[in-house]
């Protein structure tokens, strides 16, 4: 009983150890390394608001049943013809290409 008893205390002790390292772990300065994160947000202002404008640019230009192509690919659904449809709209969007 009682080896079994400090054998799970042993345990314990060891676990609480184990989360006290992760809590001490040395805190590190991020702007000093922030130029090396890449930029993950790609809705900025000036790009949202560029994409937007690209976009009704586009949808000007298509027919009706383009349009609806064009609903189908922002929704991510698939349909016939869409890579011929995507070569056919990217100059619109290649200034959002990395």
């Amino acid at each position: 009983k009682t080896k079994f008893s400090n054998h799970v205390k042993d345990t314990i002790r060891h676990q609480e150890s184990f989360k006290r390292k992760f809590n001490r772990m040395p805190y590190e300065e991020i702007g000093e390394i922030s130029h090396c994160v890449p930029q993950l947000n790609f809705f900025e202002v000036a790009d949202f608001i560029a994409y937007r404008d690209s976009l009704s640019q586009l949808k000007a230009t298509l027919s009706l049943e383009e349009q609806e192509k064009l609903a189908k690919v922002v929704r991510g659904e698939r349909f016939e013809g869409k890579k011929a449809f995507l070569r056919q709209i990217e100059p619109y969007f290649s200034d959002f290409k990395h």
